[in-house]
């Protein structure tokens, strides 16, 4: 594993350990994620015309769900807060 795929997997695991908490928490955590990925994508796409290895194809692949995914969130359009919140 290659060190962009194993950073990959910690923010997925810590988004899915912390989007158990509240509304807000849910939100900030999409936040970093989004923040995360960009700076990732950045760093590895930067020169479009470099010859790209498949790992950092896959890596730019597997983010643009995650990015959506992110972004309904932050909409409003995920899923909906647990009942009885007061958020």
């Amino acid at each position: 594993m290659n060190g962009h795929t194993f950073l990959d997997w910690g923010v997925t695991k810590l988004a899915l350990r912390l989007s158990s908490g509240g509304h807000q928490m849910r939100k900030f955590v999409a936040v970093v994620i989004v923040v995360i990925l960009l700076v990732i994508d950045g760093l590895e796409f930067h020169d479009l015309f470099e010859p790209k290895t498949l790992p950092e194809v896959l890596t730019g692949l597997i983010s643009i769900p995650i990015l959506v995914l992110m972004g309904l969130e932050l909409l409003g359009r995920g899923s909906a807060p647990p009942r009885g919140s007061r958020e």
